[in-house]
């Protein structure tokens, strides 16, 4: 490439909505965090069909939770940005989770919607990480 990043979104050439292919699958997770514990996550992951599963620990629950879900991949890709937010009014609202990721050049945008915010995060994350894959099979 020459140095200008490819960003992948929803959005493909002819303007229709368009999802990568999941490469990657969250199939469980359980991440906790607090005063009194330190952060750990435990994180099953489906890659291509195959089942891995691993732990870790990080600077909070979510942290902890990238930590593993990139090891077990096995990514190289960068964290560039990342938000949560609720979706609608109330404590009681699903929240939506957005990952900005690079690696080589390209950029990648997941999200996650889910009713808990770790939930939610690691799904983006996996989105965002199948986007990579898709941009580094098709771009090349």
């Amino acid at each position: 490439m020459n140095g200008k990043a490819v960003i992948f979104d929803d959005i493909s050439k002819n303007g229709e909505r368009f999802s990568a292919k999941e490469i990657f699958k969250l199939i469980s997770l359980n991440a906790a965090g607090g005063k009194s514990i330190i952060p750990y996550a435990s994180v099953g992951v489906e890659i291509n069909g195959e089942s891995v599963l691993g732990s870790g620990f990080g600077n909070g629950p979510i942290d902890a939770t990238f930590n593993v879900i990139k090891e077990l991949v096995g990514s190289k890709a960068e964290l560039v940005e990342f938000s949560v937010r609720a979706i609608g009014k109330g404590t009681d609202v699903p929240g939506e989770a957005e990952v900005e990721l690079k690696e080589k050049g390209f950029i990648s945008i997941g999200r996650g919607v889910d009713s808990d915010i770790i939930t939610a995060s690691a799904k983006a994350y996996i989105n965002g990480l199948n986007r990579l894959e898709h941009l580094k099979a098709n771009l090349v």
